[in-house]
């Protein structure tokens, strides 16, 4: 299995929320949702990543804080 294989296959579950930090932490805050996957899609986020970016609310985030908190909300579901 390549690499690109391995890394569509992670469970949201499994991801740390430094996994989605290392890709979200230059993001000019406030920033819309869109604008955070479009961030992560150009720093060569894993898939399991937009995928859990684009389940949050769509919503303004404040702080990176902010998207922490909405990653952790939508992982629990």
């Amino acid at each position: 299995m390549g690499k690109e294989q391995s890394a569509k296959a992670v469970p949201i579950e499994e991801l740390s929320p430094a996994a989605l930090e290392v890709h979200i932490q230059w993001v000019t805050y406030p920033a819309p949702k869109q604008r955070i996957i479009d961030h992560a899609k150009k720093t060569g986020a894993i898939p399991a990543v937009i995928r859990v970016l684009e389940m949050f609310d769509d919503r303004l985030y404040n702080t990176i804080e902010d998207v922490e908190s909405e990653f952790r909300r939508v992982q629990q579901k």
